[in-house]
């Protein structure tokens, strides 16, 4: 189930307050320990200039913009490149979930019993369970419901059950709002300023203690609450939008068999997609919104903290609010994040000169959300007058930030997730006694990280530009002022696409 477009004044006024109160509860938890986030491969003197590689990334930015005010719209369709038999992509699936399950149980017993130096739990958890998901879902989707622990839990009890559980509906005011707590308590707080991570104990109790508030929840309210609630559900499938793979089941046709008999032949379908297509449709409503610009304040602190610019303000702030120095910094990228959404909003509502469009669509927010094959084809639900207007506006325009932040975590992390996943192999084939021995450091070099992540980020900024031209153009009908209110969005990116390559750069 996915969310829908309901909200509203009072949805934010909940929203701030559920952020502010979480924020406050989880001082005492950044207090653990300072900043202690670590994934990236650093360079001591990038292959290019500096001042030359911020001037060059920007004016592709900035051109591709102006290129997409003069000349054609991109391309939105799909090619379709195959199909697969609906039996052998259950088949799949299924040893999926088996391995993942196994894989986490082996995980918890290490976290509780291991004394190792390094146990299973911290290879696992993070950089394969968390992190590796997301590098997953920017490639071919969303694998989130395969590898969940809280979801194979819920799948479990719903067999022996029979049937679906939840004693009550998911109430819809609720919407994203859980799941954004989620990502500040989990991966802007516990990732990102203790030492959890790094002890596989406190991981598993983490662990544990999520997964419990999930199938809580899920018991609830059922699976409405397990894909709306859970933060990885939400983030996993957001980063979705942007993958070049797409999937669609097809129910198949009756077949003939030598015998006689007749079958009925299901198969998936696979699509090839340009990767700003999902990021031009508009989130379901402003809880989603919200996560979208608490997602990328999330990871560009993630990048950030790890500078000696990082270093110095936290040995300043240090001085004035000790141990949570840290969560003082992500509280002021989170308030400027969530700001700097809201006045790009007024800036863009501003330029266009117009209201957003009230020619309804074709689909419900439901489906935009969903990310079928019908909702990869831009359209929107009907805009009503007044803060509704600025609401649709900014569902447009928050959609148009995934690119970047998803590129953007998986330039900062793939590093860590390849290292750790040539770990997993090791332990998993040492512990069927054959020995295994893998170097990923060749693949690792600096420059050839740096260049990687140079790459990856200026394409997501490319990619966000082309999704933003065409939001503004479905927002705003009027060609001239779809183009007016695309420029406020243009400059934004080009400011953040030197604001990453510099997070990059500095030392």
């Amino acid at each position: 189930m996915q969310e829908d477009g309901s909200g509203g004044r009072g949805s934010r006024r909940r929203g701030r307050r559920a952020l502010a109160s979480t924020v406050l509860a989880l001082g005492a938890l950044a207090a653990v320990a300072g900043v202690a986030s670590a994934h990236g491969t650093t360079v001591e003197t990038p292959p290019v200039p500096f001042v030359a590689l911020v001037v060059g990334a920007a004016l592709a930015v900035g051109g591709t913009a102006v290129g997409l005010a003069v000349g054609p719209d991109p391309p939105t369709g799909r090619v379709r490149i195959g199909s697969l038999d609906a039996r052998v992509v259950r088949a799949v699936t299924v040893s999926v979930r088996v391995l993942a399950t196994l894989a986490v149980a082996a995980a918890v017993a290490s976290g509780l019993t291991s004394r190792a130096a390094v146990t299973f739990a911290e290879i696992l958890v993070w950089p394969i369970l968390f992190k590796g998901s997301l590098v997953v879902a920017a490639a071919v989707g969303s694998p989130w419901r395969l590898v969940s622990p809280w979801h194979v839990a819920y799948d479990a009890l719903a067999a022996l059950e029979g049937r679906e559980l939840g004693v009550r509906e998911y109430p819809d005011r609720l919407g994203s709002w859980p799941a954004v707590v989620g990502l500040v308590a989990v991966v802007g707080v516990a990732e990102n300023l203790t030492v959890i991570p790094d002890d596989g104990r406190l991981t598993v109790v983490l662990l544990a203690a999520y997964a419990f508030a999930m199938l809580a929840l899920g018991l609830a309210f059922g699976r409405a609450a397990l894909d709306r609630a859970d933060a990885f559900a939400v983030l996993y499938r957001l980063a979705g939008r942007v993958a070049p793979v797409a999937y669609e089941h097809d129910a198949g046709s009756e077949t003939t068999g030598a015998d006689g008999s007749e079958a009925h032949r299901a198969r998936v379908v696979v699509f090839l997609r340009p990767p700003w297509v999902g990021s031009a449709r508009p989130l379901a409503d402003v809880a989603t919104a919200a996560f979208v610009v608490v997602a990328a304040a999330t990871v560009t602190f993630d990048g950030a903290v790890e500078t000696t610019a990082a270093a110095r303000a936290l040995a300043t702030l240090g001085g004035v609010v000790g141990a949570y120095a840290g969560l003082a910094i992500y509280v002021g990228f989170l308030a400027a994040f969530l700001a700097g959404a809201v006045l790009v909003r007024r800036a863009v509502s501003i330029a266009a000169g117009a209201p957003a469009s009230t020619d309804g669509g074709r689909t419900t927010s439901e489906r935009v959300e969903a990310g079928t094959a019908e909702g990869d084809r831009p359209t929107a639900p009907a805009a009503r007058v007044g803060s509704a207007d600025a609401e649709r506006v900014l569902r447009y325009l928050a959609a148009t930030l995934l690119p970047i932040a998803v590129a953007y975590d998986v330039a900062h992390n793939y590093p860590y997730v390849l290292v750790n996943a040539t770990r997993l192999l090791e332990r998993a084939v040492g512990a069927v006694g054959v020995p295994l021995a893998l170097d990923p450091g060749s693949a690792l070099a600096p420059v050839a990280v740096w260049t990687t992540q140079v790459a990856l980020v200026v394409g997501g900024h490319l990619v966000a530009v082309v999704a933003a031209h065409l939001a503004t153009e479905r927002t705003f009908p009027d060609p001239r002022r779809a183009r007016r209110g695309h420029a406020p969005l243009a400059a934004l990116m080009v400011a953040y696409t030197v604001a990453s390559l510099y997070v990059l750069a500095a030392p």
